[in-house]
């Protein structure tokens, strides 16, 4: 009665698709000869997963939990890019197209523990090994993590938290004018699985009518992939030669939220600010730049009034 499992199948397909038609006409008024261009990009990229995991949680003693589990994750990557080139009036056809389908096993163990040393003290800690078998190579990490709590007082808690983690699916974003895509890729024997380090330091104040939050945190990540600069789709090399996989980033930052939970008036107000920064060999000649998640300045103000 202390013991609970559960076990679950899952199946789940992502596809993005982005269909782009472009036409350009040339007239000649002297010979009458119009010239008809017309372009037709299609980019695709898709992630199919088939996966089975138990999960069990044990009640050891009141305040002390234990949980556990074990998953494998059967993974179809479909990161594939065609464009289509077509000009009819001079009977010309080019096509370009990069169509293949990598598959991966994706295998998890965990066990995490849970307790409340006290009404004031609670801890959080935990381990868990990752491995992935892609082309022929098998990457694996074991990714510690802990987090605590520490009442001050009644009303004032303190909290920190720190966690290793590794990413073996990396998403390439591309925002050209002409051709955009998004394509998610795996690690493969050229690419390595990234990964991060994260440490988590804040403090919350609450009562029955306000609760007050700040926390600021710091990450470190390795193995990134970007574009290269000037890359194209308008060839039939794959992703893996259009990359930089040698970047490292770097994003830190500020979190307050003010909320009131009690009245007619209720609401809340966030403020983040955040730097995001990454850095490669062969991109901005070397020299660290500000990352598209770079949003120095975030602001959220809800308020709700019963009439």
């Amino acid at each position: 009665n202390k013991l609970f499992a559960n076990t679950s199948i899952n199946y789940s397909n992502y596809y993005y698709y982005d269909k782009k038609f472009i036409q350009n006409r040339e007239t000649n008024l002297r010979s009458n000869f119009i010239r008809d261009q017309v372009y037709n990009s299609d980019f695709h990229s898709g992630i199919t997963d088939l996966s089975l995991k138990t999960d069990f949680n044990y009640q050891l003693i009141a305040g002390h939990i234990l949980k556990f589990g074990i998953g494998f994750i059967d993974h179809l990557f479909t990161p594939n890019a065609s464009i289509n080139r077509v000009s009819d009036s001079i009977n010309q056809f080019s096509e370009t197209k990069n169509n293949y389908k990598i598959k991966a096993l994706e295998t998890y163990a965990y066990i995490e523990d849970d307790i409340e040393f006290s009404s004031r003290l609670k801890v959080n800690s935990g381990i868990r090994y990752t491995g992935f078998f892609v082309d022929g190579v098998y990457y694996n990490s074991f990714e510690p993590r802990i987090s605590g709590r520490y009442l001050l007082t009644d009303h004032l808690g303190v909290k920190m938290a720190y966690s290793r983690m590794k990413q073996y699916a990396h998403l390439l974003s591309s925002s050209n004018v002409t051709f955009s895509s998004d394509l998610w890729v795996p690690s493969t024997s050229k690419v390595l699985p990234e990964v991060s380090d994260q440490i988590t330091l804040g403090s919350v104040f609450s009562t029955s009518q306000w609760e007050f939050s700040l926390e600021t945190y710091y990450k470190t990540m390795g193995n990134l992939i970007e574009y290269s600069e000037g890359s194209s789709f308008l060839d039939n090399n794959l992703w893996e030669t259009k990359i930089e996989n040698d970047g490292t980033g770097k994003a830190y930052g500020l979190e307050a939220y003010l909320a009131k939970n009690a009245g007619k008036t209720t609401g809340w107000i966030s403020y983040s600010l955040a730097w995001s920064y990454r850095k490669f060999g062969n991109i901005n000649f070397g020299n660290w730049y500000p990352y598209k998640y770079d949003r120095r300045h975030d602001i959220g103000l809800v308020i709700n009034h019963a009439f």
